[in-house]
C-alpha cells in the first residue's frame, strides 16, 4: 500500500469514527437532560397540570380523583426502571400493579427495586401487545410511551379493552409534531428567542432535529405524536385535560440545562423569560403546545366511530 493510499485509508477511518460519534451525540439530547430537571420548569408544569406550582399531577390524583382511590388493579405501560409504580404505590394511589417493558435490563432493575410492594413485572411490546387481560384494570398510566407507537390505533384500542368500564387512563405525553419537525414559523420564533439570550444560555443544538437523527437513534421517537390526541379521542372520553405548552422552553433546554441550573440571578431571570415567552406564544396560538396531561375513560364499543375499521 502506498503512503497516499495509507493516508486516504486512515482519513476514511477517522471520518467513519467521527460520523458514528456524531450520530450518537446527535440523538443524546433525547435522553440526557430534560427541561423539567429545572425546579422553575417543574413548577411551571405543575401549575399547568394542577393549578398549583407545588403539586405534581401525580400528587393531584389524591384529591382530584379521590373517589376512585385506591385503584385495585393498575397497569403501567413502558415502566422503565419502575419509578412511577413505586411512587403510585407509596402514595396509596393503587393497591396492585402490573407493569411491563420491552427492555430486559429495565425489568431487571425494576424488580431489584420493588422491595415489598405489590408490583408484578412482565415483558411486552407496546407496539405489539400480547399479554394484557380484557377488562382487568381500574387504571392505566402512560408517561411518555404512546408517542413511540407505530400502530397507534391498534395499541390504544387494546388499552381501551384492558380497562374496566369506568376505569381511567392517565397520560402525560408529548403531542407535538411527529419527529419534532416543527413548522418553519415555529422554528423561526424559537431561533429569534434563542438569539436574544445571553451567550451562556443559548442552545447550540438544532431546534428542529434532522430526520436522519431518528433513523440512527430511535426510529420510534415521536413517530406518530401528531396523531396521538385524535386517536385517543376515538377510543376514550376525556375526563380531565391540560396543555403543558413547551413550544419555546423545551427546544431551547434540550441538553442545555447546565447554565440554567446555577443559582445566580441571571439564570433565574432567563428561565422566567423562557417560561413567559412559552406562555405568550402558545396562548396566542403562534406555536403548538408540545405536551399534554389528560385523564380519559374508555368509550363503549357502540360509541367508537368507524367500528368497521377497528384494528385487529
Amino acid at each position: 500500500m502506498t503512503n497516499i493510499k495509507r493516508i486516504k485509508f486512515f482519513i476514511k477511518g477517522l471520518n467513519s469514527i467521527f460520523n458514528q460519534k456524531l450520530r450518537n451525540k446527535s440523538f443524546q439530547y433525547y435522553s440526557d437532560q430534560y427541561w423539567n430537571d429545572l425546579p422553575k420548569i417543574q413548577n411551571y408544569i405543575n401549575q399547568s397540570t394542577t393549578d398549583n406550582p407545588d403539586v405534581t399531577w401525580i400528587e393531584d390524583i389524591l384529591t382530584r380523583f379521590k373517589e376512585y382511590l385506591p385503584f385495585e388493579n393498575v397497569l403501567i405501560v413502558g415502566c422503565g426502571n419502575g419509578w412511577l409504580e413505586r411512587q403510585l404505590y407509596d402514595l396509596g394511589i393503587g393497591k396492585n400493579f402490573n407493569a411491563f417493558d420491552i427492555s430486559d435490563s429495565h425489568l431487571k432493575l425494576a424488580k431489584k427495586l420493588v422491595e415489598n410492594r405489590s408490583i408484578n413485572y412482565f415483558k411486552d411490546d407496546i407496539n405489539n401487545l400480547k399479554n394484557l387481560t380484557l377488562k382487568n384494570y381500574d387504571a392505566i398510566f402512560n408517561v411518555g410511551v404512546l408517542h413511540h407507537v407505530f400502530r397507534l390505533s391498534k395499541t390504544i384500542w387494546e388499552l381501551n379493552k384492558t380497562l374496566k368500564k369506568n376505569g381511567l387512563m392517565f397520560n402525560f405525553e408529548y403531542v407535538g409534531p411527529s419527529y419534532n419537525q416543527y413548522s418553519n414559523e415555529h422554528v423561526k420564533i424559537i431561533k429569534q428567542i434563542n438569539n436574544s439570550l445571553p451567550s451562556r444560555f443559548k442552545t447550540i443544538i438544532p431546534v428542529r432535529p434532522k430526520l436522519i437523527n431518528f433513523k440512527n437513534g430511535d426510529p420510534s421517537e415521536a413517530v406518530n405524536a401528531d396523531l396521538l390526541l385524535s386517536t385517543i379521542s376515538r377510543f376514550f372520553d376525556t375526563v380531565y385535560e391540560r396543555k403543558i405548552n413547551g413550544g419555546i422552553a423545551y427546544p431551547i433546554l434540550w441538553n442545555n440545562t447546565d447554565e440554567f441550573k446555577k443559582t445566580d440571578l441571571d439564570a433565574q431571570k432567563i428561565t422566567d423569560f423562557l417560561i413567559t415567552k412559552d406562555k405568550e406564544f402558545t396562548r396566542d396560538r403562534k406555536i403548538p403546545s408540545l405536551f399534554l396531561y389528560s385523564v380519559v375513560m374508555p368509550k363503549s364499543y357502540s360509541m367508537i366511530p368507524n367500528k368497521e375499521f377497528l384494528p385487529l
